[in-house]
């Protein structure tokens, strides 16, 4: 059995903690809260330690210790503050109520079941204030996930920090259209400048994509009230060319 991803959060950082494309995006959402925020399987603290320095009151929760260890090191080290708890998306427990609460980068996905995803979701809105919002990215799998590429998709290359050479990711793919889902077999890679391979971390993740009615229908089983649903992060509507998801949801 591969060890997750997740594991190792020194290289997770190293290869995704530059990304920027969501972040004005939940910066106005926590805004628009006017009170304190939760992220939901906020893992190393990409999207969270932003809004720390911006100002923000937002907490956190993760399954992975690892990435949780790594998320209240930089916090610490920034000098800032929020409480990080080690639980699950499906039956976490937090002692206050939440402005807004959302979950990033596809972290929704690794629920794998209806069950799990509803238990998710619903532990979400009971952690809401009243009047307050619940927020989910998700990718939109359009018809050409299920058709490939599968083997070796590079997915991301970064200069390597020490300097010399990079660091690449590849993703293999078991995709089921049936079951909606995605194994994925991923392999880091440093590369030396002249392109030899010096190491490489292989790992395994599971996935199952939703559709925009069925997130609607798991969004009022769970108990929400409205609902809106974009196709990108500046708000703008679901179409057949989206790649993105951005749910919206009222306690």
């Amino acid at each position: 059995m591969l060890e997750s991803p997740f594991d190792r959060p020194d290289l997770y950082d190293l290869l995704f903690e530059d990304l920027d494309f969501d972040l004005a995006c939940w910066n106005r959402f926590v805004h628009e809260g006017e009170g304190p925020a939760l992220e939901v399987a906020c893992g190393s603290g990409r999207i969270l330690v932003r809004l720390l320095y911006a100002g923000f009151d937002v907490d956190g929760i993760d399954n992975s210790a690892p990435m949780l260890r790594h998320a209240r090191a930089k916090i610490a080290r920034l000098g800032y503050h929020a409480n990080l708890m080690h639980a699950g998306m499906k039956d976490f427990a937090l002692p206050r109520r939440y402005h807004r609460i959302f979950c990033a980068f596809n972290s929704f996905a690794h629920n794998l079941t209806a069950a799990d995803q509803i238990a998710t979701l619903q532990r979400c809105r009971e952690h809401l204030a009243p009047g307050g919002i619940f927020g989910l990215h998700l990718s939109f799998p359009r018809p050409e996930l299920w058709t490939g590429p599968c083997e070796r998709v590079l997915e991301r290359e970064v200069p390597n920090p020490t300097g010399e050479g990079s660091l690449r990711i590849y993703d293999n793919r078991i995709l089921d259209p049936v079951q909606q889902s995605q194994t994925s077999v991923m392999e880091i890679e440093e590369v030396a400048a002249d392109g030899t391979v010096r190491a490489t971390q292989r790992s395994q993740t599971e996935v199952r994509w939703v559709y925009k009615n069925e997130l609607e229908l798991l969004l009022e089983r769970a108990g929400f009230g409205s609902v809106m649903i974009h196709g990108d992060f500046e708000r703008g509507p679901l179409t057949a060319s989206s790649d993105t998801m951005l749910a919206f949801a009222s306690a």
